[in-house]
């Protein structure tokens, strides 16, 4: 066991301080502060310490208990071919602690992890593979930005394959928006839940094969999903997206979650991109701020129809693909506003746009101003018979 106070040695000392010990089961980075009403810590990284390859070996609690740490990049990653920090599995992290490196503890043994409120930065792969089973992020404990926290950043793959992670839940932070990077969370495939308390902008594949996640809550103005985003995430039955803030394309965000039965959008999202909802079991589309719809049930076909979908709202619409909504077969009522000051003899409900819905009852098609020049003749083709449609 080994007690450092940092503040008496400079970042080149500290690895040949440690460096010689040939067993080292603990290791506690401190700071005593000096007399002097105009003190203050020297800054410090924790990036090699030097350790013999006998004490990475040996290691297995890991205390930071000095302000002005940064974590460097590699600095207690599990390298098992060496057999390299295998047995750390605590750590404990300081108030005062800014950013968390890139693979900083990686492959972790640990099951818990406390994120002191002062991390702004969990950089890419972080912690992937670790062993946990959860992570807790410590909030500001007083004042205007109580309950808060400065987190800004969690990078790409920065908690991949932590396979054992049952939940995480992210408080309000005290300013922006958080950036979860690619592959952030992808493959945890014990994680049930996720929490985030402010805006956050989800990159691509971020929940990618998350095949218990049930619960998603975003309470602040999503600015961004990504490709993929949702991908695999087979549990997945709703997700609440009406304080979203999005205005540009959703692209296939959802491909293979095959239990999702409702997303609730808002106004502000103006195009549905192709395979949107593909291999879903969506029930109803809601999004009247839409201006533009691709594919978005992917191609359904004969014989592989879409038996799920039953109701849809758009508008305004001024731009749709052929075949739209082809094949879904349970599809009985639509909804329809376009804006037709900006519509042209081009913008109508194109060819086969219903094709075999053989459900279709009624297409609610407003304004009142608008004409059935706007549908295509074909516009119905193979729906079983005529549905009821209403200007």
């Amino acid at each position: 066991s080994l007690t450092v106070n940092i503040d008496n040695f400079t970042d080149a000392d500290i690895p040949n301080l440690v460096g010689s010990l040939k067993k080292l089961n603990t290791l506690t980075l401190v700071d005593e502060k000096k007399a002097g009403t105009n003190w203050a810590p020297t800054a410090h990284t924790v990036a090699n310490l030097n350790l013999t390859a006998v004490a990475k070996k040996t290691l297995s609690t890991l205390n930071i208990a000095r302000t002005g740490i940064t974590i460097e990049d590699n600095a207690f990653k599990v390298v098992a071919a060496n057999n390299e920090f295998i047995n750390l599995t605590s750590i404990s992290l300081p108030e005062g602690l800014t950013a968390i490196g890139k693979n900083a503890f990686d492959g972790f043994k640990g099951t818990t992890i406390t994120i002191p409120s002062t991390v702004t930065t969990i950089d890419d792969a972080a912690f992937k593979g670790a062993a946990l089973t959860g992570t807790t992020f410590a909030t500001i404990a007083s004042g205007a930005n109580a309950g808060k926290v400065n987190l800004a950043t969690i990078g790409a793959n920065a908690f991949e394959n932590c396979a054992s992670i049952a939940s995480v839940s992210i408080p309000a932070l005290v300013a922006g928006t958080l950036s979860l990077g690619a592959d952030a969370f992808k493959a945890c495939t014990s994680l049930a839940s996720a929490t985030f308390g402010s805006a956050v902008e989800l990159g691509g594949t971020a929940f990618k094969g998350c095949t218990s996640l049930a619960t998603v809550t975003i309470s602040g103005a999503t600015t961004s999903i990504g490709n993929d985003a949702f991908k695999g995430c087979t549990a997945l039955t709703s997700l609440d997206l009406s304080k979203a803030n999005i205005t540009t394309a959703l692209n296939a965000p959802f491909t293979g979650c095959t239990a999702l039965t409702s997303v609730t959008l808002n106004n502000k999202v103006t195009t549905l991109a192709a395979n949107l909802f593909k291999d879903t079991k969506i029930e109803e589309i809601k999004a009247e701020g839409a201006t533009s719809v691709g594919l978005i049930m992917g191609v359904p076909t004969a014989e592989k129809p879409n038996t799920t979908l039953k109701k849809v709202t758009l508008g305004p619409v001024d731009d749709m693909a052929t075949l739209t909504f082809q094949y879904c077969q349970a599809l009985e009522e639509v909804t329809i506003a376009f804006d037709v000051a900006t519509m042209t003899a081009a913008d109508v409900i194109p060819t086969k746009a219903f094709y075999y819905c053989t459900a279709l009852k009624t297409f609610n098609f407003s304004p009142e101003n608008a004409t059935a020049k706007y549908v295509n003749d074909n516009a119905f083709l193979g729906c079983s018979s005529s549905p009821l449609v209403n200007f």
